[in-house]
């Protein structure tokens, strides 16, 4: 499909996605043990990152925070531990919007871990209004783009080969996908399990094997399920990016800095906070395109209408709307976790996650893939070097 001429949704579907059917997955109630299963959850001090965290942790799970204050980062870390849940948690420093403090962060986590099964692209910044489409990154980069995009894309290129690594411990290669009719159902029965439930343990409600497992057979079943997956979360704000998805001129370095920063005030905050968001369901695809032949599996994942701290920078009246009519975090980590551990993974890769856990459709020229290429090219040469 043309870039020119993108597929856009309709206003009924924008609501059908700020305003979706009640939950079908609780992660109390759903999600399996995950002992030995090793997690980064970028943005994981706060909001949708917090919960995502907590639910992986009650799953038994090892999950590393990876967050730009190293106060916050691990005193949340030795509050976690002091909670006592199932998995162990870990803090590294990671600022997104400077790409040597990538590298460190990528390279930390690759020191201490041989393995990693589970990588949650979440963090972002949302910097509305005329101070936002001024802000720049570490590297003389539109702020919002470094950090939403070009940062966790180098995050994930530094972690690919341990991620491929990891391929090479499981117990069963994941299997090909065949066809998205064999997508995990969620149309059993509702009960009055909540998100808010997601901290109860899981394993009330799963179903073990019959024969009793030993720790290292409980850890290899819960690897054969899961397998590698690099879920990137984007937002139906990406719907919104300019026309052609991306406005090169705003983000590429050869154009002098003056022409950047006069079209990214011409795009404005939100704009360019959509664009950054476009691009996230860019690289997504791309990744999912030519390395799902691996075997990692590649999604984006749209959490929802989700108070979080992503509003911090945005006017106050804004904040007391956004209040009425967004959902608490919990919801929002809902898709995230279910895009994690469902069963049938393979089946998602490439996919487009909606709330609440179900895959919907990205903008139509998401799946141009000679926009893919191009983006892919210059975040290539934008983390050239570092």
């Amino acid at each position: 499909m043309s870039p020119h001429h993108p597929k856009k949704l309709s206003a009924l579907g924008h609501l059908q996605q700020m305003f979706p059917p009640s939950p079908t997955f609780c992660p109390a109630r759903d999600m399996p043990p995950l002992p030995g299963i090793h997690c980064i959850v970028t943005g994981g001090t706060s909001g949708i990152g917090l919960s995502t965290a907590r639910a992986l942790l009650a799953a038994g799970a090892h999950v590393c925070l990876m967050a730009r204050s190293s106060w916050k980062g691990e005193r949340l870390a030795r509050e976690l531990e002091k909670e006592g849940f199932g998995g162990r948690v870990e803090f590294v420093p990671l600022d997104l919007g400077d790409l040597r403090s990538v590298r460190s962060a990528a390279e930390a986590y690759m020191v201490a871990h041989d393995r990693l099964h589970l990588l949650i692209n979440n963090a972002a910044v949302l910097l509305p209004g005329v101070h936002g489409a001024q802000a720049v990154s570490a590297q003389g980069y539109d702020a919002q783009f470094a950090t939403n995009a070009l940062g966790h894309w180098h995050l994930t290129m530094l972690l690919m080969p341990l991620l491929r690594e990891t391929l090479c411990l499981l117990p069963i290669s994941p299997s090909p996908a065949s066809s998205t009719d064999s997508l995990p159902s969620l149309t059993r029965t509702v009960d009055s399990a909540s998100p808010s439930d997601s901290l109860a343990s899981p394993s009330e409600a799963w179903s073990p094997p019959q024969a009793e497992q030993s720790p290292a057979q409980q850890e290899l079943t819960a690897a054969a399920r899961i397998g590698v997956r690099v879920l990137t979360l984007s937002s139906n704000v990406h719907q919104f990016a300019p026309k052609g998805g991306v406005v090169w001129w705003a983000i590429q370095p050869s154009v002098p800095g003056e022409a950047r920063e006069l079209v990214r005030r011409r795009i404005g905050g939100m704009g360019l906070y959509a664009m950054s968001k476009m691009a996230n369901v860019l690289m997504s695809q791309y990744l999912a395109r030519t390395l799902g032949y691996t075997g990692i599996i590649f999604a984006t994942v749209h959490p929802g209408g989700i108070k979080s701290s992503l509003f911090r920078s945005a006017p106050k009246w804004q904040n007391t709307l956004t209040n009425w009519i967004l959902y608490p975090p919990e919801y929002g980590a809902l898709t995230a976790l279910w895009a994690a551990t469902c069963e049938g993974g393979r089946e998602l890769n490439g996919k487009y996650c909606i709330p609440w856990a179900r895959v919907g459709a990205a903008r139509g020229d998401a799946e141009d893939v000679g926009l893919q290429e191009k983006l892919v090219a210059l975040m290539e040469e934008m983390r050239a070097g570092f």
